[in-house]
């Protein structure tokens, strides 16, 4: 259902207010949301995931997010600063971000990490709830 409303939310309201700005206007609200994805960090983080998930998800998902975010960053000062290379670099942020995204759902589908959510565990404290202990 939420997915349905954002959809809805962005072919509504975001995507045409977005087209009726220039590319650099348009493009560096989501840039910004990007340069959060060092968060992915937290995967090797000792304690900030507790259980932590296997070193074949954690690792290049965290190092990924930290790609993506650095070339957003970039990205968003060239598009700023209107260089030419904008362009390319915003392509380069897509690319390693969307393969980024790839590769750690096929990891998490290959460490069966399709349930891992600490959240979820935490939430769920009966004790006849079996999936959670």
């Amino acid at each position: 259902m939420s997915l349905a409303s954002f959809v809805l939310i962005a072919a509504w309201y975001v995507v045409p207010a977005l087209r009726r700005r220039p590319f650099h206007e348009a493009v560096a609200p989501i840039l910004f949301l990007h340069t959060f994805r060092h968060f992915g960090m937290f995967y090797i983080t000792a304690m900030a995931v507790s259980p932590p998930p296997p070193s074949g998800f954690a690792v290049p998902t965290a190092y990924g997010d930290v790609v993506a975010a650095l070339l957003a960053l970039v990205a968003l000062v060239a598009v700023r600063r209107r260089w030419p290379i904008a362009m390319p670099l915003v392509w380069a942020f897509n690319v390693v971000g969307a393969l980024d995204l790839v590769l750690a759902a096929v990891n998490a589908q290959r460490y069966s990490l399709a349930s891992y959510s600490s959240a979820w565990r935490t939430s769920c404290r009966s004790s006849s709830c079996l999936r959670c202990w």
